[in-house]
């Protein structure tokens, strides 16, 4: 459980803080008070690290079906030749 300082007065687990106290929370918890600026991480080793979002550097982001092409192909749908 990462330790928290108050910013702002608040009541938190039946306890009343004033800005400046310290309290321990839980990590879902403490993402939100952070998130609405009523707390803020003690030390910075006790901030959660975020997953590292995955991408493929090597596919083009405009490739939707993995075909190695822009776009996305429609399975199905043929263009009709013209014969004549």
């Amino acid at each position: 459980m990462p330790d928290l300082i108050a910013l702002k007065s608040m009541s938190y687990a039946t306890r009343r803080l004033q800005a400046g106290d310290t309290f321990p929370a839980s990590r879902r918890d403490a993402r939100v008070l952070v998130a609405i600026r009523k707390a803020e991480y003690v030390t910075a080793d006790a901030v959660p690290e975020e997953p590292e979002p995955v991408t493929d550097a090597a596919s083009d982001p405009l490739d939707h079906d993995g075909d190695g092409r822009k776009g996305g192909s429609k399975p199905g749908r043929r263009k009709a030749s013209r014969s004549e």
